[in-house]
């Protein structure tokens, strides 16, 4: 018969502290006989009671901190692949369900002009329209030293955060709409 495998079971004392405004139950100094000074170690409040904890509560703590690490190791792992299609198409036909949110995604861009930027809503951002591969516009805001020069028809990949929606005017047809608008932590051109 194997024997069973050896468990090491670690107890954590946490100390506490307590405090008192009262005096009443600790003894005070007799009459005619010199009082403790202020600071001087029979003065402080009395020795924190240390609490210990239980092998299962300890072993709880330690689930929930791997649990939190696995939602902490998932989301970076989100946030640095591309989004997917499906995804990309709920958040681009409603962002404001969306905001916060990290993804990477990738386009083309369609306008940027360094110069006369009206678009951005954060400030000291610049702002560029953007494309998708089905023709859908977004808007990419990003300090201007992550946008660089970048050029109309250039293709880029960014990780973005979804602000929302931005109001936007066209200059074509003179008329306003909708826009879904990201900030972008990193902008790379990729062709």
């Amino acid at each position: 018969m194997a024997a069973p495998p050896l468990t090491l079971v670690t107890i954590i004392t946490i100390v506490g502290c307590v405090s008192s405004s009262s005096t009443a139950g600790f003894p005070s100094a007799a009459a005619g006989s010199p009082s403790a000074a202020v600071g001087s170690p029979s003065a402080a409040a009395p020795s924190p009671t240390p609490v210990k904890l239980t092998a299962s509560q300890i072993a709880a703590q330690k689930a929930a901190a791997a649990r939190r690490a696995a939602a902490r190791a998932a989301k970076i792992a989100a946030e640095n692949t591309p989004i997917s299609s499906a995804q990309w198409g709920r958040v681009i036909r409603n962002p404001d369900n969306y905001i916060g949110d990290i993804y990477t995604i990738s386009g083309t861009v369609a306008e940027y002009n360094l110069n006369s930027n009206t678009i951005a809503t954060v400030a000291g951002n610049d702002a560029l329209v953007a494309t998708d591969a089905n023709g859908n516009d977004f808007i990419v805001e990003a300090d201007p030293s992550k946008l660089g020069n970048v050029q109309p028809g250039q293709t880029f990949t960014a990780k973005v955060t979804v602000l929302g929606v931005v109001q936007v005017e066209n200059t074509v047809s003179g008329g306003t709409g909708e826009a879904p608008d990201f900030e972008a932590s990193t902008f790379t051109v990729t062709g």
